[in-house]
């Protein structure tokens, strides 16, 4: 299959398993000498990236060297999935907002994960499933960031 009709295949996946439209999933192909990339950006923050990955990650066809495992030039098809830059900017202000109002030891959670203000004076947020141990960020910005990347690709629960 082409790079041409992998795409259409995936647009159509998408619309009939998800109901994806093409105002919430992109689906563009790069072609170039040595091969292909099918380039899939999510723009709805609803729309669950792993599912999209689960959709369109069967149509890549990369071949790989039986011994080194590595991937070999020529005649590969890649696919890319991502969220947009305006489906990141929209969960990363909900969760901005979120935080603003967090007392120092207060916790907030989005799905499974705990965000917490740190209770000493290093302006520090803490990130994670669990509430004791967790990714340190240094600026409510950070945090915020990282927090609904995890959210958005399901980390978050």
């Amino acid at each position: 299959m082409n790079t041409t009709d992998a795409a259409k295949a995936i647009r159509k996946s998408l619309k009939s398993e998800l109901g994806a439209t093409a105002r919430q999933v992109s689906v563009r192909c790069d072609q170039y000498s040595m091969g292909s990339t099918i380039h899939i950006e999510v723009k709805d923050p609803c729309i669950n990236l792993a599912e999209v990955k689960r959709i369109a990650e069967p149509f890549a066809e990369v071949r790989y060297c039986e011994i080194t495992h590595e991937i070999l030039s020529g005649g590969n098809m890649f696919i890319r999935c991502d969220y947009s830059h305006d489906a990141l900017a929209e969960t990363v202000a909900m969760v901005t907002t979120a935080l603003s109002g967090l007392d120092r030891g207060e916790i907030v959670r989005f799905g499974e994960m705990a965000v917490w203000a740190c209770t000493h004076e290093d302006n520090t947020w803490r990130a994670d499933t669990d509430d004791t141990v967790g990714r340190s960020f240094y600026s409510i910005e950070c945090a915020a960031r990282c927090v609904a990347i995890d959210m958005l690709t399901g980390v978050a629960g």
